[in-house]
Order: structure tokens, then sequence, then C-alpha cells
């Protein structure tokens, strides 16, 4: 009788002993190396959980809303580390989470996740979470919050008090009266700072200087428990990736994961102990940004870390600077940042790629690559220069769309200019510059057409030197503006809309200046002919001299074109795919 006791109660509570599943779901990172790197602060955070030895299984969803709704089968609570407001990943599956929701499925946001829009959005972060990131009311700001005190809750178990700068939110929406939420983390934001703040969408309104002028403590992390079951946790930090190195920001943060999810926290915490290095290199997204060390990563991190006998995982970028041995032409690129997805718009990767080559190619010719931000005394450094290839972002980050006066009297001073991409693209209402020396612009926002294009005729000139026919698939600029009868001389047409897609202009004094409007895709880049023209065209700017045959080319590999990209490569992609499509030997 007492087995068959036991057998019963087994069938009936199969919970009991099952684990807690907790979803992690991370969206696309958007600040680059080492900041709002959502996969791999949920890769981090999931093997903590999964080496804490508690009954917890941590399952990751790491690039995006999952495919398959089978992985939210059995969940107890989903983490999202993903960008906020109209982007929100949830936004898209209110109605589905309040389903899991009605359920008792707890939720997690951290950081942006924290943010969203008014309305539906808004109304359900509510009832789920207890309170959101509301624009135009709520702050966005970095100072150093002071958590004199902490609540006695399951989140705060092993957890001090502790002083910890970050992009901390604040001015939060909450329940009226706070009903259901238990405030965490609380401190004081300066109040000479709150009032210096200029009033927006990220920056709340009136209604915040006030709250601070009152002496209301603001409330960035908060526990949530609501009325039909069910328990949601906000955390507005976590900015920068290296702040999980601090044990105790990171003990929190895993105790109210495990709360959210139902399941019991031990009485000292979350077992949480300190890091190596190479457990917070692992699994971002991005490349350090051009110029980084290992030392500047070393003195962001803000705790100390575990000792590894490991060799740090850390790959610098290339740098390509003047070369003081050289005496001979001089080629300037500058570059922008970070793109919207990896292997487009590697306006950094491509650059240092076609100056090596350029260099390699064309004996005495030194390039150097200047990346943004750049450093003040930028324009002495490019005194002197043949030509200048401006290879940057679209709008204000573009030198020739603020068009400053440095930048306007290096122009005159009768270098050559060669504009790619984006740098054809012109905040509304800009652009002169561009027109003026290159004959050709785009208006922001920049619109690229992705398309295979096959070239087969080419005009008697220097550029087109050494090139048989081909097709490439890139990116081109749509809707691009030119000016009649100034010169303009089409190399490169595009034959559905008979527009140029390179073009060159030689000025009366004999500047020369070159326009191209593909240039999106990376990857194109392998296409030995297509390189080539671009090649030409950065030496005919500099009045370089140039063969019969072209500037000289080789077969680029697929590792060749994956070095100094902004991002890294995706777990998931389909190198066999990509390959095929640009034509990459493997």
């Amino acid at each position: 009788m007492r087995l068959l006791l036991l057998v019963a109660v087994f069938f009936l509570c199969p919970a009991a002993n099952a684990a807690h599943k907790i979803l992690f779901i991370a969206g696309e990172g958007s600040h680059g190396f080492g900041a709002h790197e959502f996969r791999a602060g949920s890769l981090l955070l999931a093997d903590e959980l999964r080496r804490s030895g508690l009954s917890v299984e941590a399952v990751v969803s790491e690039y995006g809303w999952p495919d398959d709704a089978a992985i939210f089968d059995g969940v107890n609570a989903v983490v999202m580390m993903c960008t906020g407001e109209e982007k929100h990943l949830l936004n898209d599956h209110l109605e589905f989470f309040d389903r899991l929701a009605a359920k008792g499925v707890g939720l997690v946001l951290i950081h942006t996740s924290t943010i969203t829009t008014k309305g539906a959005p808004g109304d359900h972060f509510m009832k789920w979470v207890g309170g959101y990131h509301e624009l135009f009311y709520s702050v966005v700001d970095t100072w150093e919050a002071a958590f004199d005190a902490l609540p006695e809750h399951p989140v705060t178990r092993g957890v001090k008090p502790f002083v910890f700068g970050d992009e901390w939110y604040f001015h939060m929406r909450f329940q009226p009266g706070l009903k259901g939420v238990t405030p965490i983390l609380s401190a004081h934001p300066k109040r000479a700072d709150v009032m210096s703040l200029k009033s927006g969408k990220l920056k709340g309104g009136a209604e915040v200087k006030e709250a601070v002028a009152r002496g209301e403590s603001q409330h960035v992390a908060w526990a949530f428990e609501r009325d039909g079951g069910g328990r949601g946790f906000g955390f507005t930090g976590a900015h920068d990736h290296w702040s999980w190195a601090d044990v105790n920001y990171r003990k929190l943060v895993l105790n109210a994961i495990v709360w959210t999810a139902g399941a019991e926290v031990p009485q000292q915490g979350v077992p949480a102990g300190p890091l190596t290095l190479n457990q917070l290199l692992a699994n971002q997204d991005d490349n350090p940004k051009p110029g980084t060390t290992l030392e500047d990563v070393l003195k962001a991190i803000p705790a100390p870390l575990a000792q590894s006998a490991e060799e740090p995982r850390f790959e610098p970028l290339t740098s390509l600077g003047w070369d003081a041995d050289k005496t001979g032409p001089r080629i300037a690129f500058l570059t922008g940042l970070r793109n919207s997805a990896y292997g487009t718009l590697e306006s950094y990767a491509g650059s240092v790629l076609l100056g090596r080559e350029l260099e390699g190619a064309v004996p005495g010719v030194d390039v150097a690559v200047f990346a943004r931000p750049y450093a003040n005394d930028l324009y002495v450094q490019l005194k002197g220069v043949s030509a200048v290839v401006i290879n940057t972002d679209e709008g204000p980050p573009n030198p020739l769309d603020k068009a400053t006066k440095p930048l306007a009297e290096l122009i005159d001073s009768g270098i050559g200019i060669v504009a790619l991409t984006s740098s054809l693209v012109a905040s509304p209402g800009k652009g002169d510059l561009i027109l003026q020396t290159v004959g050709g612009r785009a208006e922001a926002p920049a619109m690229f057409d992705e398309r295979r294009i096959r070239f087969a005729e080419f005009t008697d000139h220097p550029i087109c030197r050494g090139l048989a026919p081909f097709d490439v698939v890139d990116g081109w600029l749509a809707k691009l503006q030119f000016v009649e009868s100034d010169g303009i001389r089409p190399l490169l047409r595009d034959p559905l809309r008979n527009e140029p897609l390179l073009w060159v202009k030689e000025h009366a004094s004999g500047q020369r200046a070159v326009g191209f409007a593909g240039g999106f895709h990376h990857f194109a880049l392998a296409n030995t002919n297509y390189r080539r023209c671009l090649l030409n065209a950065l030496a005919w700017a500099a009045k370089l001299e140039i063969s019969e045959r072209g500037i000289a080319t080789d077969a680029l590999s697929l590792e060749d074109l994956q070095r100094d990209q902004s991002h890294r490569p995706p777990g998931n992609l389909d190198w066999d795919r990509l390959a095929e499509r640009f034509g990459i030997a493997r």
C-alpha cells in the first residue's frame, strides 16, 4: 500500500522533481564591442545557472525570437535581453506571451528590454512586470548609484549593499501605488545632473525633475508579483557587458531569474564566483573597435578576475597607419563605425582590405585608415595626401555632410576625393559639398537596392583597365541625385535604371573625384574584377600610374574577407550558401 501511495504521489505531482526551465531570448546587439552584448550576456548567465547546482534548466535562443514555439513548452520564466522601444522583440508577440503569463510564466527584463512604447506593449509590460521604461517620461543616463540598503527579499539573498556606475534608467512607470512591486535597487541620482537634463524621448520631462527635487528615491531594479500568479523582474543596468564581472551584481540578477521562475533561491544566493577574462570575451557579437587594446578592456572591467592559464582570446582589428619610411604618394581612408548586420556596410574592413592591397600592388604608396571617432589632429595627419577616400556612415557622421572648414580647405587644395557607399548620403537639406565635389548624392535615410548586376561594356578610361565582363551581387544606392551637365562621366551603369553606379568628375583645376554607389555587401569584394575597378579608381583619383592590366589583384579567401569586420559571424550562418552567393572559393 505504501509503495502504491508513493507512485501515486509521483504521478500526481511530476513537477516536484522537475527542473525549472528558464528561456533566455537574446536580440541583436546595437552598440558594438563590450556593450549591449545581449547574446554573450544571455549565454554567460545561462552557463552560471547550469553550473550553480540548482534544479534549473537554462536554454538560450541566441538569435532573436525563437522560430519554433515548442521551445516554450514547460518554460517557467523568460529572460529578455534585447533592444527596446519599437524594436522590442515582445511587441509582436504580446498575445502569445500573455497566454504564457496567464499560466504563471515569469518574465525578466534586462536593460533596454525594459523600454517599450505606450499603448498595448506598455500595458502588457505593466501587467507582466509591474513597470517599464516609458518614452518621454523615464530617463536613460549614466551615473554612479549607491545602493546603501537592500530590502529583505529572495532576490537579495547573499547580496551586499554596493555602489556601481552604470547606465541606470530611472523614473520608471510603475503600477499605481507600486501595487505588487517591491523595489530592489533604489538610489538618488545627483540633483544637479537631473536638473540639467534636456527633456526628450530618453530623458523624461518636467515630472522627473519635480520627483528628484522632492527627494524621491529612484528604483532601477524591482520585483513584481502578479495578482493572478506569476512573477516579473526589471533590471535597468547591464549596459556594459563587463559589468557581469562583479560577483555581487551578477548574483542579484541570477537570484532574480531563479525567483521569477518560481524556484527556491538559496539562503546565500545563487553561487557566483569570479569570471575569467575569456568568459567575458566569449560569444560577443562584435569585434573591438579599431585601436582597442587588451589593456583598454582590462581597465573597463570593474572587478577582479579569476586566474586562468589560458591565453586571452582577444583579437584586435588591423591598424593601418602612415609608414615613416615611405616617401611616395599617400592615400587616406576615413571610415565609419558599426554596421547593422554581419557582412554589410563594413567600411573599416573594406578600407583596410583595399588599402593593403593597393600598398602591395603599387610600390611606394602609403595608405592609412582613420576610424571614427577621429582624432582632433586628423586634418594635420592628412596634410600632404594625394587622395582621401571617404567611406563613412550616412548623415552627420559623414565629413562631406558636415562640410567642416578643415575638410573644405583640404578639398580646395586639389587632392583626389573618392566617396564610397554611405558617404554619398546626406542629411535632408544638406550635401551641397558632396554634389560640388563628386557630382552625385543620395538623401538620408539610405536606400539600398540589392541585386545581381552584370557589367559587360567598359568605357575607355584608366579605371576600366584590366576589367573583363563580370557579374556581382551587391546593394546599390537608390534614388541618386546628380548635377546635370557637370562633367560627370559614368563608368559603371545600372542597366535597369540607366543611372551611374561608378562615375568620375574632373574639375577644371585638375582635381579628380570618384563616386561609387555600391559597397553594401562586404563579401562582394571577393570578385576580382569588381575589386580591381575600385583599386583603379583609388589610384586614378590619386593620379597614380595605372597599367593596361589595371591594379594587380589576387583571389581572396573567405578568411581574408572575414578579417577586420565590426561584427563577428553569427553561429547560425550558412557559410556554403554565402560563398556560393558571392563566388568565394572554399
